[in-house]
């Protein structure tokens, strides 16, 4: 009779004990301020930033979506073209320090 106490006790503890969870509502949070951010309109006038704007310009020396940096296109061809004209700036340092073995 001991044994159907505790398996009953066991029973109506672990029923109060996962009662109390909720997935959806999580109890703690470790950093709340980083789950629940400030929404900004993209136009609207705030104080976040100096001008009360919070449409910003891009940041200076930033490059445009789509923008091509290397001179050469991104095809075999270019990967050839690049080989053949372009010179690896780590070669004039081996040279001053007398190495003369070229790592490829």
């Amino acid at each position: 009779m001991k044994s159907l106490y505790k398996i009953a006790f066991l029973v109506c503890v672990s029923v109060v004990v996962s009662s109390c969870k909720d997935n959806l509502n999580p109890n703690y949070q470790y950093m709340p301020n980083m789950y629940e951010s400030v929404a900004y309109e993209t136009y609207s006038e705030s104080n976040a930033f100096k001008n009360g704007r919070e449409g910003q310009l891009p940041a200076e020396g930033s490059i445009n979506r789509g923008f091509e940096v290397y001179d050469y296109p991104n095809s075999t061809a270019g990967y050839d073209a690049s080989k053949a004209n372009l010179k690896s700036p780590f070669d004039s340092i081996a040279a001053k320090h007398g190495k003369s073995k070229r790592i490829v």
